[in-house]
């Protein structure tokens, strides 16, 4: 099976780390966590999937920043994120820096994840439990179904 690399970010509950463990692991895969690291030099990785919770409706700014300062064009990226509450695609912005770049963009993939901040901490948070393991499965399939595809093109 080709291979990926997993750049993410994952702060307050760690729901981002653990769906990015579960998938990468799964698959054999690399990840790096950008709040402890650096992005590694780009291989011959057939996926780069970027992976982070969502704040104030988009994906995190140091992952958006490692989008800015990385090339991506002619990458094959796909994107996984957790929030609260699935209210549209929050992939959106970054969706649209990678395709500036000229990177290859395959989707977007979210799922459910504790979250507690703000006022939501008063009523002690919602999505609790989240991201389970249907979660995990049906995200750990998103880029499965991907990687098959880069295996038989076309």
């Amino acid at each position: 099976m080709p291979s990926a690399l997993f750049l993410y970010t994952s702060s307050h509950h760690g729901n981002t780390r653990k769906l990015v463990e579960f998938v990468a692991s799964s698959l054999g895969a690399r990840a790096v966590d950008l709040l402890r690291s650096a992005p590694p030099p780009f291989g011959d990785e057939e996926l780069i999937v970027l992976a982070s919770g969502v704040y104030f409706q988009t994906l995190s700014k140091p992952l958006l920043a490692c989008i800015q300062s990385n090339a991506f064009a002619g990458r094959r990226v796909a994107i996984l994120y957790t929030c609260g509450l699935p209210l549209c695609d929050y992939a959106k912005e970054a969706a649209g820096l990678l395709q500036r770049q000229g990177a290859i963009y395959l989707g977007s993939h979210g799922c459910r994840g504790f979250d507690s901040f703000g006022p939501l901490r008063y009523i002690g948070g919602i999505a609790k439990g989240r991201p389970n393991e249907a979660d995990l499965r049906s995200a750990l399939s998103f880029v499965s179904g991907l990687l098959r595809d880069a295996s038989h093109p076309g």
